[in-house]
């Protein structure tokens, strides 16, 4: 259970700009639909559907993810209707490609004006064939965005080396591209090593400060727990943004409104002009993406956040657990009281 990264949201917006051709994804994990990317296909299926192998009833939402529950839980998926074994909509070994793979990214290979490859081995067929299928088709530019190289030596003329995050942060910079502010959080909410005072001494405190201001805040149905690090649990009133109802599915809905977490609210859209401001803080959120371990240990959502001051309510990203049940609860929701 991830949720979608600031690429799944450059992709989003490109999309949203009528500047989306088509997005071929070969992950399963469904984030490119929960990002809200229209104009996608997933080329080896997805765990967001599964079918009953014995009446084809197919099982979306909820139904989906108590299939892949179970799984993990070791039991076998059994059907409501028929008692059939029902599968995730993934596609395993030797079996056909979903339909209309193939044609699409023929179709599309000739129509590209800019072929975009993010984050893959391209090792696996038929996406490994992209590059040289816009190759052959025209003179559409072919850039691999990827911590390594890949494919061919042919199959692109640019490779922007790096994390997926941090170049498609400076594309965005680049372009001077600006979301929307009342739909895109303007702040990190942070309540632990990256409290601006927390003195114990981490490398990445202080650093993760520079050109951020830091206003005091807490966030409400929200508790804290110490668990050699700070970890916050969510309650189901804390959700807010674009994936709120995808991100409720992480909430402990033993949480309400009056538990609060006390923090900073982290920003840089008033130390910088605008444009400037934007890029900074695209930077920032992949740098706390690695220190917190997203997606991993834990997960990111977008909370309301209260200033101290009496300020206006602030949208924020914060990190959070699904659980920490077996962690010491912190009473006062503050991490150096």
């Amino acid at each position: 259970r991830w949720a979608p990264t600031l690429t799944h949201r450059f992709l989003k917006l490109l999309d949203d700009r009528g500047q989306l051709l088509h997005c071929y994804t070969q992950n399963i994990d469904g984030l490119e639909a929960q990002a809200g990317i229209r104009h996608v296909t997933f080329c080896h299926g997805s765990f967001t559907t599964a079918t009953c192998q014995g009446c084809s009833a197919r099982r979306l939402g909820q139904e989906a993810i108590e299939t892949n529950d179970a799984i993990v839980a070791g039991r076998v998926p059994e059907c409501t209707t028929c008692g059939g074994v029902v599968k995730p909509d993934v596609i395993l070994f030797n079996e056909p490609m979903p339909a209309g793979v193939r044609d699409g990214l023929s179709d599309h290979a000739e129509t590209a004006d800019l072929l975009l490859v993010i984050g893959t081995s391209l090792k696996v067929a038929p996406c490994k064939l992209v590059p040289m299928l816009v190759r052959l088709s025209g003179v559409a530019p072919r850039v691999l965005i990827n911590a390594e190289p890949a494919g061919e030596s042919d199959d692109f003329c640019g490779f922007a080396q790096g994390q997926c995050d941090d170049i498609v942060a400076g594309i965005m910079g680049f372009l001077r591209w600006q979301p929307d502010p009342t739909r895109r959080p303007s702040a990190i909410f942070v309540y632990g090593s990256l409290r601006p005072d927390d003195d114990a001494g981490l490398p990445w405190t202080h650093a993760f400060q520079d050109g951020m201001l830091a206003r005091r805040s807490r966030v409400r149905h929200a508790r804290l727990y110490e668990d050699t690090y700070a970890c916050v649990v969510l309650g189901p009133g804390a959700f807010r943004g674009d994936f709120a109802e995808a991100d409720a599915a992480f909430a402990d809905p033993s949480v309400g409104p009056d538990d609060v977490v006390i923090g900073y609210a982290l920003s840089c859209d008033i130390i910088l002009e605008t444009a400037d401001a934007e890029v900074a803080f695209m930077r920032k959120l992949a740098e706390a993406d690695r220190i917190e371990c997203f997606p991993g240990l834990y997960q990111r959502s977008e909370v309301d956040v209260e200033l101290s001051d009496g300020g206006p309510f602030l949208r924020a990203y914060i990190y959070h657990r699904l659980s920490c049940s077996r962690s010491k609860p912190v009473p006062q929701g503050d991490w150096l009281l």
